[in-house]
């Protein structure tokens, strides 16, 4: 058995709240009361439901995902490789495109309290001291430009949600060696624009 994991996506939320909020309004709009009356819905509904919501989501996310829930998810993911709390002994593969942020970056974010204003959406709970300590590890460019800035805001992201997974995973697998080998790879795909996605494509003419 091994495993490929290309832009290993997880926003770092670890509170329940917007979960169980999603749950809350799948059953309001799909007239259920609990999740065995979700299951006993027309599958057209349901799917029309998800569509509805993932459409309303917030910019750069889909509503539904997994989540810190003290079970199947116990913890953070890049907690529990630090703590060494994961399957060994898998040869893997782990990569990420170059630009892989941009494609979850709203556009209008140009400025500090654009950057500070989203962020709080994303996450609800976070400080002022977490904002600030942000903004200083990701300033302003000396650029004026839209594109300079939304890079910015693009590399943030990038960093927060799949770049730093794809490290944690490969470190965390690389120190499990000392335990059980395995052969483990990472990469990053850099052949513009790089996008999200853009090295699946490739993958594909590379099979043909």
């Amino acid at each position: 058995m091994q495993a490929i994991l290309q832009s290993p996506a997880y926003i770092p939320a670890s509170g329940t709240g917007d979960a169980d909020a999603t749950y809350t309004e799948v059953l309001r709009r799909a007239k259920a009361s609990n999740l065995e009356e979700l299951w006993k819905k027309d599958t057209k509904l349901l799917m029309q439901i998800n569509a509805e919501m993932s459409f309303e989501s917030k910019y750069g996310t889909t509503r539904f995902g997994p989540t810190v829930d003290g079970y199947i998810v116990p913890q953070l993911p890049s907690k529990l490789l630090k703590d060494g709390r994961f399957h060994t002994g898998l040869p893997m593969l782990f990569g990420h495109t170059k630009s892989d942020g941009l494609l979850f970056t709203p556009p209008w974010a140009r400025s500090d309290d654009d950057v500070r204003a989203h962020l709080r959406t994303l996450f609800p709970n976070i400080t002022k001291s977490a904002l600030d300590q942000v903004i200083d590890k990701y300033p302003a460019p000396s650029s004026s430009s839209a594109r300079a800035n939304v890079d910015r805001f693009a590399t943030l992201l990038d960093d927060a949600t799949i770049r730093c997974n794809s490290h944690y995973l490969a470190e965390a697998s690389l120190a499990s060696n000392t335990r059980i080998y395995h052969p483990v790879f990472k990469y990053e795909f850099n052949v513009p624009p790089a996008t999200h996605g853009e090295n699946i494509k490739a993958s594909s003419l590379w099979s043909i």
